[in-house]
């Protein structure tokens, strides 16, 4: 849009509503990651588990407890 603008093929306005449109989707795109953020955090807190915090070993324990259980109990895939 700003390429035609300045070629004179658009307006102004054009060239405005073009650059709200864009400011609006980045807005919208931001939110949802915090949404989605915040939806997480309240899942692991109704969860009791923030596993959002813990490092990578300590989530592979966690399945490595969880696929032993599973044998146990003859879940196993």
């Amino acid at each position: 849009m700003q390429d035609s603008y300045s070629r004179g093929a658009a307006s102004i306005i054009d060239l405005l509503d073009a650059q709200n449109t864009a400011l609006i989707a980045e807005l919208r795109a931001a939110n949802a990651i915090y949404d989605f953020l915040i939806q997480l955090m309240n899942v692991e807190r109704a969860a009791g588990r923030f596993d959002f915090f813990t490092s990578a070993e300590e989530r592979d324990a966690f399945f490595d407890r969880l696929d032993a259980y599973n044998s146990q109990v003859g879940m196993d895939p």
